[in-house]
């Protein structure tokens, strides 16, 4: 079974799609130049995250108990964090493997 992207492999995705230069370091998502490298987070930051939602007109819904990140062409994307469902559906909306943890070369390669 694939496992969902999530913490810095999501942040690392979405940045990716961003056309961001990236790199995943000590469990985090950074740019890999400068002296003190610049940490993506948008799973986890409104501010880093928002203009993406609004761009793609992503939809967050609260259910029971995970949000529904909704968006069209996507199925719902379940996560206990709203961004992190927000982040979910975007990465599958632009990435034809969804479901599976891209590579350090933008490929993508199924998780276990």
């Amino acid at each position: 079974m694939n496992a969902e992207l999530e913490g810095a492999e999501l942040d690392a995705a979405v940045a990716r799609l961003e056309g961001e230069p990236v790199e995943v370091r000590d469990g985090k998502a950074v740019h890999p130049k400068g002296l003190w490298p610049y940490e993506y987070r948008y799973s986890t930051d409104w501010q880093s995250a928002g203009h993406i939602i609004e761009r793609e007109q992503i939809s967050l819904i609260r259910q029971t108990l995970d949000w529904c990140a909704d968006m069209r062409g996507v199925e719902c994307q379940f996560a206990s964090k709203p961004l992190v469902a927000a982040m979910r559906a975007y990465v599958r909306s632009k990435t034809p493997n969804a479901g599976t943890k891209p590579t350090a070369e933008g490929g993508s390669a199924l998780s276990e």
